[in-house]
C-alpha cells in the first residue's frame, strides 16, 4: 500500500458526472483544478473554487445531482463536482475516456502554489469488473526516487506490469514516495516488471541519464 498523500478524493465517479472533496486549509482561498488527457506536458484551468463556496457546474445545476449534493457534509472540505465533458474542449478531455487532473492551492494574497502531481481519472465503464487499464508517457530524467513523475492512481490498483520502450536508457520505478525503486533496463526488448505487493495507490518514475518513454497496466484491487 502506498503512504503518498493524494490532494483530493473522488467522491463519486458517473457518467457525465466527477464529484471531488478537497481538504480546507485556512491558508487558501481557491482551489484550483487542471486538466490533461495525458500526465506529461502542460495542463489547462478548468476550474477554480473559493474556499466557502466550492463549485458546481452550471450543467449539472438542473438535474437531481444539486439536491444529492446537500447530503454530504463539506465542513472541512471544498467540494467541486462537474460534468468532465463541459471542459472537453478547452482542455482536450473526454467524459468516455481517462484523463488527469492536478490541483494547486491559492493563498489569500493571490499567489498560486505549485501543482500536485497527477491523478488518473477513469470513465465510469473502466471502474467496473475486471478492466485493464494502460498508461503511457514520458518519464523525467532523475538521479534518484525523488526526482521521480509522481502518478497518483485511481482507487488501489493490482497486477501493475511496467514496460521500458528506450534502447538506451534505464527506467527506474516505485510504488511511493522515498520508497525503494525497481530497475528495468534498457534495450531488453521492452523490458517489464509486475509490481507483486497488492494494491497500489501511486506510480512512481525517472529515466536515468533521460527521459524515457514507458507505459502501465494495471486492474483495479477493488471494482465496483
Amino acid at each position: 500500500m502506498s503512504n503518498t498523500t493524494r490532494p483530493f478524493t473522488v467522491l463519486r465517479r458517473r457518467s457525465r458526472l466527477l464529484d471531488i472533496l478537497i481538504p480546507k486549509n485556512v491558508a487558501t482561498q481557491k482551489y484550483r483544478l487542471l486538466a490533461k488527457s495525458s500526465f506529461d506536458g502542460a495542463f489547462t484551468q478548468i476550474i477554480e473554487a473559493d474556499i466557502g463556496a466550492g463549485y458546481l457546474d452550471p450543467a449539472l445545476r438542473t438535474s437531481g445531482v444539486a439536491r444529492a449534493l446537500q447530503a454530504v457534509n463539506t465542513r472541512n472540505h471544498v467540494r467541486i463536482t462537474f460534468d468532465p465533458q463541459t471542459f472537453a474542449a478547452a482542455a482536450t478531455i473526454s467524459d468516455s475516456a481517462q484523463f488527469w487532473l492536478k490541483f494547486q492551492a491559492v493563498d489569500f494574497a493571490g499567489v498560486a502554489g505549485t501543482q500536485t502531481p497527477p491523478t488518473l481519472i477513469l470513465p465510469e465503464d473502466a471502474l467496473k469488473g475486471d478492466s485493464v487499464i494502460t498508461v503511457a508517457g514520458t518519464a523525467p530524467n532523475g538521479a534518484a526516487v525523488a526526482n521521480s513523475q509522481v502518478l497518483y492512481l485511481p482507487l488501489r490498483m493490482q497486477d501493475i506490469t511496467v514496460r521500458n520502450h528506450e534502447a538506451a536508457t534505464d527506467l527506474f520505478v516505485a510504488t511511493e514516495v522515498g520508497g525503494a525503486e525497481t530497475l528495468l533496463d534498457a534495450g531488453s526488448n521492452l523490458a517489464q516488471v509486475t509490481m507483486a505487493r497488492g494494491a497500489q495507490g501511486a506510480l512512481l518514475v525517472r529515466g536515468a541519464g533521460a527521459t524515457a518513454a514507458f507505459s502501465a497496466t494495471m486492474t483495479s484491487f477493488l471494482p465496483l
